[in-house]
């Protein structure tokens, strides 16, 4: 960026990111616009990326884990939209995640130069945040896909299904699941009426919600190969 200007003062660029009061969001919208007309992304990918660090005065920095080291570490940890294709992939949207250690160290806070209003968000509910903002500029919305760190979570699911948009999220292989046509169903008990347990004393344990019986993800995975 220094290159293309004139003075070419890499200092003053650098201060005037850094620093400088400067409304970024049109220049990222600006960004998200061009780079959507440039690989017309066939998904909108979220994920983390993270950022290794050695000091402990960046904001956000932490002991977490860091998929660029691929092990827990010292390191900020940003939310990020990519567009992507087979043969691309570029960022449109992304925000730096805060760590819960950094709620209420206001003396850490103030030297880092959060705002007060910024807290500590869980990802999960950044991410959904971030595909908004991108809905909100008028960009068609692709399919949405993303690791098992956001696919377990059934807030970001559901915070997409409410949104109208298809996603495919990796899950854990133990993740528990109904098939689609599985009908609720309480058979009828006597609940508390019941008698307890001769052997142990303890209360009846509570009646059966379905009849439908329950599968691993890996169990439904392997299904669907044998049908293939």
């Amino acid at each position: 960026m220094a290159e293309r200007l004139p003075d070419g003062n890499m200092q003053a660029l650098q201060q005037f990111v850094n620093q400088s009061p400067w409304e970024w969001w049109p220049v990222r919208q600006r960004i998200a616009q061009r780079l959507c007309e440039a690989i017309r992304p066939e998904v909108w990918m979220v994920d983390d990326v993270s950022f290794p660090k050695c000091g402990t005065a960046s904001v956000g920095v932490a002991r977490q884990y860091c998929g660029a080291l691929g092990k827990r570490a010292n390191c900020q940890v940003a939310v990020s939209v990519h567009a992507t294709t087979d043969t691309a992939s570029c960022p449109l949207e992304w925000e730096l995640f805060l760590p819960e250690e950094w709620a209420h160290d206001d003396r850490r806070r103030q030297r880092a130069g959060i705002r007060q209003e910024i807290g500590h968000v869980s990802k999960t509910h950044l991410a959904p945040g971030l595909l908004d903002r991108l809905a909100g500029q008028g960009l068609a919305v692709p399919v949405i896909v993303a690791d098992t760190g956001y696919g377990r979570s059934v807030a970001f699911r559901l915070a997409l299904e409410q949104r109208g948009w298809s996603y495919v999220m990796a899950v854990d292989p133990k993740e528990i699941a109904r098939p689609a046509t599985a009908e609720p169903y309480r058979p009828a008990c006597g609940g508390l009426d019941r008698p307890h347990c001769p052997a142990t004393g303890r209360p009846p344990g509570p009646c059966p919600t379905s009849s439908t019986p329950l599968c691993s993800s890996r169990s439904l995975g392997g299904r669907a190969a044998k049908a293939r």
